[in-house]
Formats: C-alpha cells, structure tokens, sequence
C-alpha cells in the first residue's frame, strides 16, 4: 500500500509514542512526503529530540523522499522502518 503523508503527520508520530506512530514506523507501508517534510524536520531536529526522548533519524533519497525512519528507543527496542522501494 503507498500512503502520503503530511509533515505534521510525521512530526506527531516523532514526538510522542501512540497509534500514529506505530501506524507510520511498523505498517508496511511505501511512504510519500513533500520534500518541504526534510526541511522543517531539520529545521526542528533538536526540538524533536528534547521532546520525544528517543534518537531519531529520518533518512531521504537524492529527491528528497523520506526512505527511511528510525528511532531508538533509549530504554526499549530500536524501530526501523524502510518507507519507499529500494528501487526508487
């Protein structure tokens, strides 16, 4: 299934654990965004950090697509999600 999904969407699901973050990192899901998303989450990176808890590393291809998320969790597991084809 390929989804596009807004900056916003992407932001809540890095700040806070809950169903949109688990929907975002563990469905799968090819996932679309705006090349405007790799922007503002640069832009508000250490912000992100300080309010979710947990290291997190949003990966783009050369166009810009978000490829891949992941997050590590400091006290739990290490989440990975490869969101676009390896082919793209």
């Amino acid at each position: 299934m390929e989804i596009v999904v807004d900056t916003n969407i992407i932001i809540s699901a890095l700040l806070r654990e809950g169903l949109t973050r688990r929907i975002i990192f563990l469905a799968p899901f090819e996932m679309y965004t705006v090349p405007f998303a790799k922007s503002e989450i640069k832009k508000h990176r250490n912000e992100l950090l300080d309010k979710s808890g947990d290291g997190i590393i949003v990966k783009y291809n050369s166009k810009g697509v978000v490829v891949g998320i992941e997050i590590l969790f400091l006290s739990k597991q290490k989440a990975v999600l490869d969101v676009v084809p390896e082919e793209i």
